[in-house]
């Protein structure tokens, strides 16, 4: 297990290939329910107002969002053999940051305004910048398309996604 986890950090410092990671449905039900539990843990700890079922329900449409967005292209690119192996990279990776920005949205709770938000805030968006950054390189290689083109479309899913939340789920948010 350390392995494996050494092997997805390694992927988000851009280090690693997602090349290596086999194309299972076992593999990708793992990465993909740890991502969805790690989601919903951390959209439960920013709103603590909302509940369960909200929590589900966003986690659940940005899943699947974020799912049929890298089917869509693999298929567009004729790389769907491709898509497994995909899909555990890109939720491995997600998962991975966000239980590692899981300390900072704690803080961000406690927080009063101040020097110190600031610098959290300014945190999160690095981290916004650098899971563009993964999520561009995993497409770069899975998808044969530039790094750029990768991030943008890494930038474009989370804007769908985020558009989705916001029309589904407004009366809660």
């Amino acid at each position: 297990m350390p392995a494996i986890l050494l092997y997805f950090w390694r992927l988000c410092l851009l280090r690693e290939s997602p090349e290596k990671i086999p194309s299972s449905i076992i593999i990708t039900f793992a990465a993909t329910s740890f991502y969805f539990i790690i989601g919903m843990v951390s959209f439960s700890i920013n709103r603590p107002e909302l509940d369960l079922s909200t929590i589900i329900g966003v986690s659940l449409v940005s899943v699947s969002i974020e799912g049929v967005a890298l089917f869509g292209l693999l298929s567009f690119k004729r790389y769907r053999n491709r898509y497994l192996s995909t899909l555990t990279a890109v939720f491995s990776c997600n998962a991975i940051l966000l239980v590692v920005l899981l300390p900072v949205n704690l803080m961000l709770l406690e927080l009063q305004e101040g020097l110190l938000l600031d610098i959290i805030n300014t945190l999160s968006l690095v981290s916004l910048f650098w899971w563009l950054a993964i999520v561009g390189f995993i497409l770069r290689t899975s998808a044969q398309i530039s790094f750029v083109q990768g991030i943008v479309l890494a930038f474009v899913i989370e804007l769908l996604v985020a558009i989705s939340i916001r029309s589904l789920f407004d009366q809660f948010i």
